[in-house]
């Protein structure tokens, strides 16, 4: 600024200097003299609102940037210090300090099924069966209350498309005693299958394999003591009333069970053993870019007392008897790879003898690779022993593709279950202390025959959103 008053004043001095009369040179030096003054106020007026409003724009812009930063995480209220936002992918509400919490999740899963089988035995409903339902649809409040060592959960679901019912599939608490032990109260799944203790949302293919749908234990009401001192090690053990329950309760778990359960009491234990890696890979079927190279072996066992004033009673699904069950798996996810195994088994003794023992076996094997963390080609190979006389033992794959458009939030799988060994069985009937396998709901029928003589193909499509 300075440079350009020099400029300026050297005009009028030059004009001076040729001048000749010296009353007009002081008149026209004295006009010049004003004009520069009058400039000169006005540049100074001018740098002086520049830099102001430089200033002002600096300083609103870290403003800005202090306010969307905080905004991440939450967006204050009230007085009251009621903090309410979205936080990595979570909505939320907590107290100023923290010691109040609730967190809001949700997630749906809606798929098209077409269930094709030459020759399916006769009933009516023709070779090719096929529709639209909704499998999962789940809302759930956890957090904490008092102080962040007291959790909770409340979670609701929709029952089979068929029913259409709302009910309370998950209502526990917790308490975090320090960084090694965590004690669960509550309804909630007991420590035991590998894929069933994969999140809904995490599933490698459209659901659950349906071998572990026939060992799983599912969700219960127990005491459950958590250990995670150990840097590999982490081990799980509960106690509650077993897994089988009074079917006619829609849905039975955790509710209305004194005098009903079939079980005295019921041992479940799990541990997980890490053999190098991170344990956010613990229960996971995908392996993003940058993940680190992991594997997790893990073993669970599960014994239930019969309680024979109750299973005596029992005259469609036998379960007056003992039960024990064991699982063992293993998962290894590396650069973009992932591999699973895993065996069952579970042994059944009834009291009753007109009913018949039984010991039952499975075992899957699959195997997955992601494309720039959006594509992620999958294949899986089940095998199921139900332990009857004159039958063959279901044998069946699964291959499909997941496509992620926002990791787990937004997911569309397809995919093909080819069963091409082996019959189809009640596999309550069979194993009646846990899931039923061969039904429709899984797009699958239990009166299919035999897989050998006329193989059975099930195509699935399913959109996944979750927030």
């Amino acid at each position: 600024m300075y440079i350009l008053i020099a400029v300026i004043s050297f005009i009028p001095i030059n004009i001076y200097a040729q001048s000749k009369n010296p009353e007009e040179r002081i008149s026209q030096l004295e006009g010049h003299v004003a004009n520069l003054e009058s400039r000169l106020k006005t540049l100074d007026e001018r740098y002086n609102q520049e830099l102001l409003e430089q200033r002002w724009t600096e300083e609103m812009r870290g403003l800005i940037d202090d306010v969307l930063k905080e905004s991440n995480n939450n967006r204050f209220q009230d007085d009251s210090g009621i903090y309410a936002g979205n936080q990595g992918g979570q909505f939320f509400l907590r107290s100023k300090n923290g010691d109040y919490r609730l967190l809001i999740n949700g997630f749906s899963q809606n798929w098209f099924v077409v269930n094709q089988q030459n020759a399916r035995p006769p009933r009516g409903l023709g070779d090719t069966q096929l529709g639209f339902e909704t499998r999962r649809a789940r809302l759930w409040f956890h957090g904490n209350i008092i102080n962040e060592k007291i959790g909770f959960r409340l979670q609701l679901e929709t029952s089979p498309p068929d029913l259409g019912r709302v009910f309370m599939q998950e209502a526990w608490g917790s308490y975090q005693f320090n960084d090694d032990w965590k004690m669960i109260f509550g309804l909630a799944k007991l420590p035991f299958l590998r894929e069933q203790l994969t999140h809904g949302w995490e599933l490698l293919a459209v659901d659950r394999s349906l071998t572990s749908y026939f060992f799983n234990l599912n969700r219960q009401t127990q005491f459950q003591i958590q250990w995670f001192g150990s840097e590999y090690v982490r081990l799980y053990a509960a106690l509650s009333n077993g897994t089988r329950r009074d079917l006619t309760q829609i849905p039975p778990r955790g509710f209305e069970t004194i005098g009903k359960d079939p079980a005295t009491l019921a041992v479940t234990a799990r541990a997980d053993w890490k053999l190098f890696g991170t344990w956010q890979q613990q229960y996971k079927n995908v392996a993003w870019s940058g993940t680190e190279s992991t594997a997790i072996v893990g073993a669970a066992i599960n014994y239930q007392l019969a309680n024979l004033d109750v299973t005596e009673s029992f005259s469609i699904f036998p379960g007056n008897g003992d039960y024990l069950s064991f699982t063992v798996d293993g998962a290894w996810d590396y650069n973009n790879w992932h591999f699973a195994a895993f065996g069952f088994g579970a042994f059944i003794r009834h009291t009753n003898e007109n009913l018949q023992d039984r010991d039952l076996f499975g075992a899957q094997v699959e195997a997955a690779y992601l494309f720039d963390d959006t594509y992620q080609p999958f294949v899986r190979l089940e095998w199921m022993n139900p332990d009857i006389n004159g039958n063959d033992d279901p044998i069946f794959m699964t291959f499909g593709t997941n496509i992620y458009f926002a990791k787990q939030k937004l997911k569309w799988t397809t995919d093909v279950l080819w069963f091409f060994n082996g019959d189809a069985f009640n596999s309550l009937q069979i194993n009646p202390f846990t899931e039923p396998v061969f039904i429709r709901l899984y797009g699958i029928d239990e009166e299919s025959g035999n897989f050998g003589a006329n193989n059975m193909v099930v195509f699935r499509t399913q959109l996944q959103v979750k927030f």
